[in-house]
């Protein structure tokens, strides 16, 4: 999804939180990353592709946790 907004260097809301990012993130962190580049498709109008992408993602393919595994996430890596 990130490879379909059309950004300038250093403009945009931040690449993806993947590999070893992933690991060290808070769920909610996860989340409005999402939503920030859900926002950025729509600032720079490309929304249509971003959404016609998304649309064409497998369930599998899509990360998801409940309210009681936000509470459960050990972020304990974060404090070396």
């Amino acid at each position: 999804m990130y490879e379909l907004l059309p950004l300038e260097e250093g403009q945009g809301p931040g690449i993806p939180l993947i590999l070893s990012a992933w690991a060290y993130c808070h769920p909610y962190e996860k989340r409005d990353r999402f939503y920030a580049h859900l926002e950025c498709a729509r600032d720079l109008r490309v929304e249509e592709e971003v959404l016609t992408y998304l649309g064409q993602l497998d369930d599998n393919d899509w990360f998801s946790f409940t309210p009681d595994e936000v509470f459960e996430t050990d972020l304990s890596v974060n404090s070396s």
